[in-house]
């Protein structure tokens, strides 16, 4: 998480060619993932997004572009963000961030890329200003239902027509891939588009207030209960967030984090605690 927030820090520095050149990309997808699955390269192997069943089969969710569109693809975004600079920003980082995702060009690592380049386009374009982070991906992440039908108006429509094999270690074969290219290559992203305008929208009205107005709380409860008893500030923030949990009050088997505490000072904080986020 840390080294992604660091990522976002730096988005729309560089040019746009660069930024979605392969050496960078690999470099974006190196510092997101563990090192064991880190990629020197786009990948040359037939990839997909599938769920092992209880009979060990696999039911297949999205069948990647074939390896050997991948390189075209990728530089088919950066031709089409050229001919489109007039083009809104919101449409632009649709085509960018979910032509990308659909592409799937790593092993590992393309759906944080991927929430990357939405605000890669954003601050490029000047809606975001720089090194400010937009909470974009939280939303996105809280929204997992969502965000998953929205991939998979795309995907079912090429698992529908592609045609592949599997052999007994889970590799495929795609045998029609000249058939399905253009499903790749022209995709209908007027459904993603709708969705990011959406996701943006809420980020901004509804998850940014709610956010400052927790810090803001978690600031008041904070010195409410250094007023019952001034505690070590991890000590504090430990009881704030069982609190939390738990709707204000202590759960009986967190109560052995505060022997020190008695009953009557834990009563107060939880009092505490429902008197400032109640209050609305």
């Amino acid at each position: 998480m840390e080294r992604f927030i660091a990522l976002l820090e730096d988005a729309g520095q560089k040019q746009f060619e660069e930024s979605l050149s392969e050496k960078e990309l690999v470099r974006l997808q190196n510092v997101i993932v563990d090192p064991r699955y880190a990629d020197d390269g786009f990948r040359d192997f037939q990839n997909y997004i599938g769920q092992t069943m209880r009979d060990h089969s696999q039911k297949i969710h999205y069948v990647c572009p074939p390896p050997q569109f991948v390189r075209s693809l990728m530089q088919g975004i950066v031709d089409l963000n050229k001919k489109n600079t007039s083009t809104e920003t919101i449409i632009k980082a649709t085509m960018v961030s979910f032509g990308y995702v659909f592409t799937h060009p790593f092993k590992d690592g393309n759906g944080r890329i991927h929430r990357f380049l939405i605000h890669d386009i954003l601050v490029r374009d000047g809606i975001v200003p720089n090194s400010t982070i937009l909470p974009i991906s939280a939303h996105i992440l809280a929204h997992m239902a969502e965000y998953d039908s929205i991939l998979e108006l795309f995907s079912k429509s090429v698992e529908r027509k592609a045609k592949y094999d599997l052999n007994e270690s889970g590799e495929m074969t795609v045998n029609n891939a000249t058939e399905i290219e253009a499903l790749y290559q022209f995709p209908d992203l007027t459904n993603q588009a709708i969705f990011l305008i959406n996701a943006i929208k809420l980020t901004i009205i509804k998850d940014i207030p709610e956010e400052l107005s927790f810090l803001q709380y978690y600031d008041e409860l904070k010195r409410d209960i250094q007023g019952i008893v001034d505690m070590p500030d991890n000590k504090i923030d430990r009881i704030i967030l069982f609190l939390h949990q738990n709707k204000g009050k202590l759960a009986h088997r967190k109560r052995n984090f505060f022997k020190e505490l008695s009953d009557n000072e834990i009563e107060q904080m939880e009092q505490a605690y429902i008197q400032i986020f109640q209050k609305d």
